[in-house]
C-alpha cells in the first residue's frame, strides 16, 4: 500500500511539473508573439535580431565602441525599464546618474543581452518572462509571467 501511495504521489508531482513547463512554454510562446507586435507597431519588425533564445535586440544609435562586453564584464550603463504596456518601473535616467554592475549579478535577460551592445550604442532588450523575473515577478511594479523592454544607452565596461 505504502508502494502505491508513493506512486500516485510522485505521479501528480510529474503530471504537476508536465503542467508547469507547458504554462511556462505557452507564456513564452505567447510573449513572443506580443514581441512581434510591438516591434512590428514601433517599425523594428526588419531590423530586431533575436538573439537566438528569445530576447529581441534592436539597435536604436550605433556607438563609437568596437568591442563587446562579455557575461563576466562589469557595465555601466543609462537605462529605462518598462512593461510591454509602456508602463514604466526602473530608470537611472530619473535618478540622474548610470548604474555600474557586474552582469552575472543581474537578471538572465540581461546576461544575455547586454553583450550585444559595444561602447556608445543605444538601443533595446525585449526579454521574456522567463529571463527576467519569471513566474515570481518583482515587487509591485513586475508582476509574475511579464516580459520586459528595456532602453540601455552602453556608456562603458571592463
Amino acid at each position: 500500500m505504502k508502494n502505491i501511495s508513493l506512486l500516485l504521489l510522485l505521479s501528480v508531482g510529474v503530471l504537476t511539473m508536465i503542467g508547469c513547463v507547458d504554462d511556462a512554454d505557452q507564456i513564452f510562446e505567447e510573449q513572443q508573439v506580443e514581441f512581434t507586435e510591438f516591434m512590428t507597431d514601433k517599425g523594428w519588425i526588419n531590423d530586431a535580431v533575436d538573439l537566438g533564445d528569445g530576447i529581441w535586440f534592436y539597435l536604436e544609435e550605433r556607438g563609437t565602441g568596437v568591442d563587446y562586453p562579455s557575461q563576466l564584464s562589469t557595465v555601466t550603463v543609462h537605462y529605462e525599464g518598462r512593461l510591454l504596456d509602456d508602463t514604466k518601473f526602473d530608470s537611472s535616467f530619473d535618478r540622474g546618474q548610470p548604474s555600474t554592475f557586474p552582469l552575472n549579478g543581474v537578471i538572465e535577460g540581461w546576461k544575455r543581452g547586454i553583450p550585444s551592445f559595444r561602447e556608445g550604442d543605444k538601443g533595446y532588450l525585449l526579454i521574456p518572462s522567463k529571463y527576467g523575473y519569471g513566474s515570481r515577478g518583482s515587487g509591485s511594479s513586475i508582476p509574475g509571467h511579464t516580459a520586459l523592454v528595456f532602453y540601455i544607452e552602453m556608456i562603458d565596461f571592463d
